[in-house]
């Protein structure tokens, strides 16, 4: 039978927030189902997507891919202002 994470779990098991577990899921980078409202990772896909990131450690392998797709340390995507220009709102 096949363990199932939630969401919390899966942060805590990885050292990064739930808001930035639920960015990686959301772009497909590791599978998970859904069972009502509830998200479920498969223990055995969480294993399998570690063992294809860099760096020795979970924590070394989660902040390279934490810098590759430019979340903060609060779990937020850093989509640089600079970048994008100022943000206006029409009226």
């Amino acid at each position: 039978m096949q363990k199932y994470l939630r969401v919390l779990q899966g942060a805590e098991y990885l050292g990064m927030s739930q808001k930035a577990l639920r960015k990686w899921l959301e772009r497909g980078r590791i599978p998970y189902r859904k069972l009502g409202r509830r998200v479920l990772i498969p223990a055995q896909e969480l294993e399998r997507f570690l063992a294809t990131l860099p760096g020795k450690t979970v924590a070394e392998a989660v902040a390279a891919v934490e810098e590759d797709i430019g979340v903060d340390e609060e779990g937020f995507l850093d989509v640089g202002a600079a970048e994008h220009g100022p943000c206006t709102v029409a009226s």
